[in-house]
């Protein structure tokens, strides 16, 4: 089963109960456009009670706004009540043309605003040419960038006027929903002509701490093929980059990113000034890691005319006798039954400094070896 065969099934339940019902949103413009559908919606004249009543298993997730989940062999279609008495109503309250068609039982297309015109056109175009779609959720000015760079689509130009016009809106909405937007304009590859256009938009340029640094931004616009960011470190990454970390700290805790990508994103930028200055050593390389120095060479190759030599550092990284402390071949517990005098916390010392001597290699990472080497320490201590 698919997404688009699951939304059939929930359709077609509701229908053969009597609700009228629809597919509506981005699966229809998906479908239309060949891209496979990753999401289904459907609005209907039952109530959410009516709804409930049809299937063995929902789940409330948006219930006071009339909205629950059906899970159909794990495609959760999301299913809602008109906004509105009728379908047209319901596509009036949605926020682009493009967005605001729907699909019957039958694969009949119902169009009243011409989304498929648009389509056609590759536009991004309101609902109506009043400012009430961003008044009504601002959030619906970052989704207006995400579709145009999304899908290659302009942006048709009273819809545009009215973005910058209500620009100043652009942090209303809950910081979780912004940077969930903010995560998939990540995902498009873009070249330094749609960088340019990204970040010289008014609504754009609202948003709090991004893309702040003026080398960065210069090589992103300067950009003749597309910059691939692959996933959401990358993107903070760049996004976030500043000399000063207390401002990435800053900007880290205001999109509330998760303790996990906050750490990754602070090491990535303090190892930048390292990069610079051509000073790396084995035992930098270890703690940064394959991911992270990967990315810090990325962001570095845009903060600086030369081009940093990434094969010489990722070679040394790949030829570093171990990748992580679970890699030493002694435990603590091995070292307790050959030198039982240790204290746990001397044992935790010795481990980090057994690690340090491993990956810089002064030491064999073999279990007799660094035995030998406590032995020798012991000595010398004494």
């Amino acid at each position: 089963m698919n997404w688009t065969e699951a939304g059939q099934k929930v359709l077609n339940q509701l229908e053969e109960s009597g609700f009228d019902s629809y597919i509506v949103g981005g699966a229809v413009r998906d479908k239309l456009i060949g891209k496979v559908v990753m999401d289904v919606d459907i609005c209907t004249k039952a109530t959410v009670e009516e709804i409930q009543s049809v299937f063995l298993r929902t789940i409330e997730v948006g219930i006071q706004h009339g909205t629950v989940i059906v899970p159909i062999r794990g495609f959760p279609v999301q299913v809602s009540t008109f906004k509105g008495n009728t379908l047209e109503e319901d596509l009036l309250q949605r926020d682009f043309t493009i967005n605001a068609m729907a699909e019957n039982r039958l694969g009949d297309i119902i169009d009243p605003l011409g989304g498929k015109k648009d389509l056609h056109k590759r536009l991004i175009r309101s609902v109506t040419n009043t400012s009430q779609p961003f008044e009504k959720d601002p959030l619906r000015l970052l989704r207006a960038l995400r579709f145009a760079l999304q899908f290659h689509f302009h942006i048709e130009e009273r819809t545009q006027e009215g973005m910058n016009s209500f620009s100043h809106l652009m942090n209303s909405p809950a910081i979780e929903r912004i940077s969930a937007e903010l995560e998939k304009i990540s995902t498009c590859s873009l070249d330094g002509e749609q960088w340019t256009w990204l970040l010289d938009q008014p609504v754009f340029q609202q948003l709090n701490s991004l893309f702040q640094n003026h080398e960065l931004k210069r090589s992103l616009k300067a950009q003749e093929r597309p910059v691939v960011i692959q996933d959401y470190l990358t993107w903070w990454s760049f996004a976030l980059y500043d000399e000063d970390v207390s401002l990435v700290k800053n900007g880290l805790s205001h999109y509330k990113r998760s303790n996990r990508l906050s750490k990754d994103v602070i090491a990535i930028h303090q190892s930048i000034s390292q990069l610079k200055q051509g000073y790396c050593t084995s035992y930098d390389l270890y703690k940064l890691g394959k991911t992270r120095l990967t990315i810090a060479l990325h962001l570095l190759n845009h903060l600086q005319q030369k081009q940093t030599d990434e094969t010489t550092l990722l070679n040394a990284y790949d030829h570093l006798p171990i990748k992580e402390k679970k890699e030493i071949l002694i435990t603590g517990r091995d070292i307790l039954d050959h030198f039982p005098s240790y204290a746990g916390h001397e044992v935790g010392q010795l481990i980090k400094d057994i690690e340090r001597n491993v990956v810089s290699g002064q030491l064999h990472n073999e279990q007799q070896a660094i035995l030998d080497w406590i032995r020798r320490k012991e000595r010398n201590e004494d």
